[in-house]
């Protein structure tokens, strides 16, 4: 036995008045007489007291007069007895059980009702359905009842499943908007996974119109806006805000972008009409003379080398 069960109260319960010594030689004969599933020899117990100090020698034969009876030259414990019978008892119905498993899963299954047969093979009696023919043997179209219902099933799944749902269409471009506009909002859109559907342009195109008519914003003017401040939405309000701040200017166009403005849209959106060169210009530090010309008090203007020299 490879596995036994020590029930604690019983073990505390009889061993009380047990010594260390003697507790643990009455442990090693257990284990030896569940290991061995049989009672200890008379003969093995002089061998194991050989290997025994003269005290523990003393213990080991005080254990077997007090828990066990000598039985025709043999040493037996009534409770090890019955987990013994036990465990063989329950290893008999396991080993019964996986046969029985075993058989019933080697055996082939039968598909169909079996007809009964005379002992000269004649059939006496089909209790077949209309898958036996006249003679009473199974046609090439039988088959069993559990793979026909398998075989519905997934047909009634196949039809019942959703069909799925037709790729939009692409959006046109608006008429109002240009190409290049159209293509840098398009890009935008893609670089942030939004989507491009007419009721998102719809949306755009009624928020922008109810922008004040004194900036004059149009729908072009909000896809602009979009793709300069890479926003995915769009609302009034918020060009409202962009534009007080920068008094009542749209800001500059994006990096990149390089499309030509009409002087309509320059005089309406100035900000729109910013180009590299405008930014030089304005960098560029100004001469001694062009400061002493924007002054509102040209005598009291020192020398340009004084100046440098203020603190």
């Amino acid at each position: 036995m490879n596995f036994v069960q020590l029930h604690l109260g019983d073990w505390i319960a009889g061993t009380a008045l047990l010594s260390p010594t003697e507790r643990g030689v009455y442990m090693d004969l257990l284990v030896r007489y569940y290991k061995e599933e049989r009672p200890i020899m008379q003969v093995e117990c002089k061998r194991i007291a050989r290997a025994y100090a003269p005290h523990e020698a003393e213990a080991m034969q005080y254990v077997l007069e007090t828990f066990f009876t000598l039985e025709d030259g043999v040493y037996r414990h009534s409770r090890c007895d019955e987990e013994i019978a036990k465990a063989a008892a329950t290893a008999e119905k396991r080993k019964k059980a996986a046969n029985a498993r075993w058989t019933r899963d080697s055996k082939p299954k039968i598909e169909h009702n079996e007809c009964e047969c005379s002992a000269d093979g004649m059939q006496t009696e089909c209790t077949c359905t209309s898958t036996c023919n006249a003679n009473g043997m199974l046609t090439n179209n039988h088959k069993p009842i559990t793979n026909n219902h398998k075989e519905e099933k997934k047909e009634t799944k196949k039809k019942s499943a959703a069909p799925k749902a037709p790729k939009a269409a692409p959006v046109e471009k608006p008429d109002d908007v240009s190409d290049q506009v159209w293509t840098e909002w398009l890009a935008l859109r893609k670089a942030k996974r939004a989507q491009v559907t007419p009721f998102i342009l719809d949306r755009i195109r009624k928020q922008a119109e109810r922008v004040p008519a004194k900036y004059g914003f149009t729908f072009e003017d909000a896809l602009l806006m979009m793709i300069d401040a890479q926003w995915t939405g769009f609302e009034a309000e918020w060009v409202v805000n962009r534009l007080s701040r920068t008094g009542g200017r749209a800001t500059a166009a994006p990096q990149g972008f390089t499309r030509e403005l009409s002087a309509e849209e320059r005089a309406r959106n100035p900000g729109f009409g910013i180009t590299q060169e405008d930014i030089d210009e304005a960098l560029t530090p100004l001469t001694p003379e062009e400061i002493a010309a924007l002054s509102p008090h040209q005598d009291d203007v020192p020398p340009f080398d004084e100046a440098l020299t203020l603190h």
